[in-house]
């Protein structure tokens, strides 16, 4: 930063935009932006999501979270290339390899760049060519291409993916405070976020503990179908029952089964309305969010409820995809209590101390067309949607600190963590650790 600069520098943008008669307010824009770039604004904030976007050909890392005054703010990185490595045969003259890797350049993007590369592979020094790819995606492509090529032992890290090789090689973890060097970004984005910034610097960790206050809403849906199990072709959705972290409790009706157009769409505006850093349910990613979507489609209705405007998406680990947004189903932390040996909601509410099977209202689920078509026991139906939520809600009280714990020691992603088997969670430890020797 260079302070000494900045009243010459902004006599400079006067002189040009005063000058050439431009209005006030467009030089004191010029000023500001010129004085962000001498000395940058910084953020800290809580990372609860991150994606990866390709725009015009280059990658972009979008880290979600909450600042320390309680915006939701969005911090685009640009810059980190993605790459993978070449493992080469021993005794092999890496010059040699490098000129075979060169010689199919025509079939790999212009940009890529790729160099020799010293490493350790269990221990043990090997030498390797380290490729630079300008699409994320085009990884596995180049790494099935580039393995032929003579003197190649084999591929390695091709499969890690572009989000997780920036947390890695960066030191960003989950569910953790870090401060970053940022700049407005100027251009407008279609995104639900209080702030949008461009990041000028790799985020840093900081020492603060406290999680922020985040905003967080429990739902629970029920399905009417008369015969056999819900399907999204033709069982509609009779009621959505949404408890929300401030205490809110909310019922989506549908006056008849053929106005679950309207139960939907009221949900998506409820979404967007309370804008949730957490959205957690029982058995969502096995069911509720696909089924929702299909059910959505159905009623061409688009079923956005993350904060860039698409769809919820099927990702890794099984696990649904809501960018923006951290999508736990706490059906998948239920293999974490081994007391709990048939893990449905009730038993689950039950076992935490959140609301005694003796003390709620019961229905199975062959008994739901029942309730529904008879009017003196919808309201019932109702009651039991909505205990079943503030059931999730509680639930999730309980579990919440050991969810956050365990993405931080990990470093996998709050809705990625429940759902990844016990052995990726090791493996994805071991990665992080193996890269900080």
């Amino acid at each position: 930063m260079n302070l000494k600069r900045l009243p010459y520098l902004i006599g400079l943008v006067a002189e040009t935009s005063i000058d050439a008669g431009v209005a006030a307010h467009s030089f004191i824009l010029k000023a500001y932006y010129l004085f962000i770039w001498v000395c940058p604004l910084k953020e800290r904030f809580w990372l609860l999501d991150l994606n990866y976007e390709v725009k015009e050909g280059e990658p972009e890392i979008w880290l979600w979270g909450v600042n320390e005054e309680g915006s939701r703010i969005l911090v685009i990185d640009r810059g980190f290339q993605p790459y993978f490595y070449l493992l080469l045969q021993e005794g092999v003259d890496p010059k040699t390899v490098l000129e075979g890797v060169e010689a199919l350049r025509s079939r790999l993007h212009p940009s890529t760049r790729m160099e020799v590369v010293e490493r350790k592979l269990f221990g043990k020094p090997v030498k390797a060519i380290k490729i630079y790819c300008q699409d994320p995606d085009s990884i596995p492509q180049y790494a099935n291409l580039l393995s032929k090529v003579e003197g190649v032992k084999c591929p390695l890290e091709d499969d890690i993916r572009y989000s997780m090789r920036y947390l890695i090689d960066n030191d960003v973890t989950p569910c953790v405070w870090h401060e970053v060097e940022v700049e407005p970004l100027r251009e407008r984005l279609n995104v639900q976020a209080d702030k949008v910034y461009l990041a000028k610097s790799r985020p840093k960790k900081i020492g603060r503990e406290e999680p922020p206050k985040l905003r967080v809403l429990a739902f629970s849906a029920i399905y009417y179908s008369p015969k056999g199990s819900p399907k999204p072709e033709r069982s509609p959705v009779v009621i959505i029952s949404t408890v929300t972290s401030t205490g809110e409790e909310r019922q989506i009706i549908a006056e008849n089964i053929d106005g679950d157009k309207v139960v939907i769409e009221d949900f998506i505006h409820q979404v967007k309305e309370f804008d949730p850093d957490i959205i957690v349910g029982y058995g969502t990613n096995r069911m509720d969010w696909e089924f929702l979507q299909k059910r959505a489609r159905k009623m061409e209705v688009k079923f956005t409820v993350d904060r860039v405007g698409a769809e919820p998406h099927r990702s890794v680990y099984g696990h649904i995809s809501i960018t923006g947004r951290a999508n736990i189903d706490l059906l998948d932390f239920a293999d974490e209590l081994p007391e709990v040996k048939v893990k449905t909601l009730e038993n689950v509410a039950d076992y935490l101390g959140v609301m005694k099977v003796k003390d709620r209202l019961l229905i199975e689920d062959v008994e739901i067309a029942e309730y529904w078509e008879n009017p003196e026991k919808r309201p019932l139906l109702a009651q039991f949607s909505m205990e079943n939520a503030k059931c999730v809600m509680g639930i999730y009280k309980a579990l919440a600190d050991f969810a956050v714990e365990l993405s931080k020691l990990v470093g996998l992603p709050l809705d990625q963590i429940g759902r990844a088997a016990v052995g990726f969670r090791v493996e994805w430890f071991l990665i992080r650790e193996a890269y900080r020797m």
